[in-house]
């Protein structure tokens, strides 16, 4: 009896501290919302997006001020579902930007937002949030990332001439999206019947790992209709005729 009643007193502390701890962390977040949201911040750093939510989430429960610190708190409590994947994603990022219009954080906010709807190939909708992006304050490195996107948006949705002109602003420059830029780019060109110029931009995509095999196919075309017919053997030698790509043994039949 005596050991059962060590076990329910051990039971009972163990509890009390239990609640004593979650409590303690409620209360930094309510007397400290500024520790809280350096704490969360430097663990959206780190990419630790689903704590960090939930830190934030934290903040604006008990810092209800509408201070900056809570707007900073709803924008990163925003990021972080987007980087999660998570369904309120855009909700969050859309209510951010009613209510904080003039925010220093409302530019990267409809960045964050035409991402989302771009994932979601929402095109239409993507296009209106990276309309609302500040391009001049972006950092270096989405800059790239700006023209793609609007690039591949504007493409999708039959806007070829603007496409074509945010392709071209990232296609001869070192970065993460110089390969489909340059192909995309091309191939509005050849479209176009501009043949100089898609030879120029596949013939350097040669060499592209995840390109190069499909660059031959249009420089084969290119130099058949000028009648570059050297160029188009050339080119055909160099191709595998017992592969299956359709592509590939048209061209032969074509030879």
């Amino acid at each position: 009896m005596r050991i059962m009643k060590k076990i329910s007193f051990l039971c009972l502390v163990i509890a009390l501290l239990t609640s004593s701890a979650v409590w303690a962390q409620k209360t930094v977040a309510y007397n400290e919302p500024e520790a809280s949201f350096n704490d969360a911040r430097e663990l959206f750093l780190n990419e630790k997006y689903s704590a960090a939510m939930a830190l934030f989430q934290d903040v604006l429960e008990y810092d209800q001020n509408q201070s900056a610190l809570t707007a900073a708190a709803e924008f990163y409590r925003a990021v972080c579902a987007a980087r999660l994947f998570n369904n309120n994603a855009e909700e969050l990022l859309e209510t951010f930007v009613d209510n904080n219009s003039e925010n220093s954080l409302a530019s990267n906010a409809w960045f964050e937002l035409a991402r989302v709807q771009y994932h979601k190939r929402a095109y239409r909708d993507a296009l209106k949030a990276f309309e609302n992006v500040d391009f001049f304050g972006l950092k270096k490195d989405k800059i790239a990332e700006y023209y793609f996107k609007t690039g591949y948006c504007y493409l999708k949705t039959n806007n070829l001439k603007k496409a074509k002109a945010a392709f071209y602003e990232i296609k001869d420059t070192e970065n993460l999206y110089q390969g489909p830029a340059n192909y995309y780019y091309a191939h509005i060109s050849f479209e176009e019947g501009n043949y100089e110029t898609a030879l120029r931009s596949f013939t350097s995509l040669l060499v592209d790992p995840d390109f190069g095999a499909i660059a031959p196919h249009y420089l084969i075309r290119i130099y058949f209709s000028q009648q570059k017919y050297e160029q188009v053997i050339d080119l055909v030698s160099e191709l595998n005729p017992d592969t299956n790509d359709k592509k590939a043994q048209e061209i032969f039949r074509l030879v």
